[in-house]
């Protein structure tokens, strides 16, 4: 009867333990943690600016139409080059429209304004035409979603009627791109 008794006891202790152990589990709130971290690498090729199209026009010129030559040329980079002659009458003007697009997928650019330039004139040239290139925000810097296009104008102007032919070479317009700080979609 003792053993019995001593195995009755036994039994009664781990019960009583188990039954403790479930009540303590079970009222007692358990907390986890999950530590992590994440990196992200930077993929120039990502940001994509680029002249995509060009345009001559000549609704400014007083000369025959005919008589002007042009070329333009945008190289899906960020310069382009240009060309005109035939310019005969004082205030000609000749432009070429270079659009500039935004292949960014997510990625806004911002063109500063101080960074659209075209190369400089020189010689006889720098008397007779004056170039100047504009985008379309000419106060502020140029900003293109993903996606977007803005366009930047160049123009040459002819200052004085030239009694003989006067040549300003091949111009070049170039412009530099930045994605843009905090505003990325």
């Amino acid at each position: 009867m003792k053993r019995k008794r001593k195995g009755l006891i036994a039994l009664a202790i781990v019960a009583m333990v188990a039954i403790l152990g479930v009540g303590y589990a079970a009222i007692t709130g358990v907390g986890f943690t999950i530590k992590g971290n994440a990196s992200a690498e930077g993929d120039e090729s990502a940001f994509n600016v680029h002249f995509s199209n060009v345009e001559f026009d000549d609704n400014d010129l007083k000369t025959d139409t005919t008589k002007v030559k042009h070329s333009e040329t945008q190289d899906n980079a960020q310069s382009g080059t240009f060309s005109v002659s035939g310019l005969a009458t004082k205030g000609d003007v000749a432009a070429f429209v270079y659009t500039v697009k935004n292949d960014s997928s997510d990625l806004t650019a911002v063109i500063p304004k101080d960074s659209i330039k075209v190369s400089s004139l020189t010689g006889d040239a720098a008397t007779y035409f004056t170039v100047a290139v504009e985008s379309e925000n000419p106060a502020d810097d140029v900003t293109i979603a993903p996606g977007g296009t803005t366009t930047i104008t160049v123009t040459v102007t002819l200052n004085k009627t030239p009694i003989e032919k006067v040549d300003t070479g091949d111009l070049t317009v170039t412009f530099a791109a930045n994605p843009s700080n905090g505003t990325n979609a």
